[in-house]
């Protein structure tokens, strides 16, 4: 059974097709990941998988120092939206 039939159960292969899920599309789960280990794990594959290939092709990543920035800004402007969209605790009394 090819991966995308289990990672997508009750979906027919026309219906993937039709949404754009091919059988190399990437599908990453969003929840208490930690973003910087995906990062990371993309970018050891791609070193030992792309890279024999195409050297030099995983040093497009970003450094370590950008990644770790970037993370941050992503995290603190994500929860500083989730604090803002609710109600304040004067409403909830």
């Amino acid at each position: 059974m090819a991966w995308f039939l289990v990672s997508h159960p009750g979906i027919t292969v026309h219906c993937l097709e039709r949404a754009g899920i091919r059988p190399t599309t990437v599908r990453f789960a969003v929840g208490y990941e930690d973003p910087k280990d995906l990062i990371a794990h993309l970018v050891h594959t791609a070193r030992l998988t792309i890279d024999p290939q195409a050297p030099g092709f995983s040093d497009a990543f970003a450094s370590p120092a950008e990644v770790d920035a970037f993370v941050k800004e992503c995290y603190l402007d994500t929860h500083r939206r989730y604090i803002e969209s609710k109600p304040p605790f004067s409403q909830l009394r």
